[in-house]
């Protein structure tokens, strides 16, 4: 756009194209037809580009979905090195131990034990009095006594140790 005030006499092929301001103050935007044409092959020029990089894009995408099982096993054992790496780095610290992962046979119901357990973040951040560690049995357990529960309700007061339980 070619922006001149009002006052000024421009050719005959300008036309305005939009305006700005009043009175002496006014301000015409004006476009010529080979402007108007560089403009239109610009956006025709975007249209393609971005059309092209779509469907660039969708390629890559297909030749990653042919080989999702492969990008899905890697992403499972990249969580399963993560989360044992950090047991193990938390089980090598003083006050804690290492977990015991037991193999579930098909027929048994998961689960999970916890005793005096406590978050690693609370000899970090706990200031207060004693810290007392909580228990947790959910899901099947090692030595049955007939409670397999597989939902754990989780209540209490404030500065309960809900939060360090979770």
């Amino acid at each position: 756009l070619i922006e001149l005030p009002i006052s000024v006499q421009v050719p005959d092929d300008f036309y305005v194209k939009a305006k700005r301001g009043k009175g002496a103050n006014q301000v015409n935007k004006y476009r010529t037809p080979a402007v108007e044409q560089l403009v239109q092959e610009l956006e025709r020029a975007i249209d393609v580009k971005n059309e092209r990089k779509a469907a660039g894009m969708k390629l890559v995408f297909a030749k990653f979905d042919s080989i999702r099982s492969v990008w899905m096993a890697a992403t499972h054992a990249s969580a399963m090195l993560d989360a044992l790496g950090s047991l193990a780095q938390i089980a090598s610290q003083p006050g804690f131990c290492r977990p015991q992962i037991m193999d579930c046979p098909p027929s048994a119901k998961p689960g999970i034990e916890v005793i005096q357990g406590r978050h690693p973040c609370v000899d970090v951040t706990h200031s207060g009095g004693d810290f007392i560690p909580n228990d947790l049995a959910l899901g099947g357990k090692v030595e049955t006594d007939g409670d397999e529960s597989s939902v754990l309700l989780l209540s209490g007061p404030n500065m309960g140790g809900k939060s360090t339980l979770l």
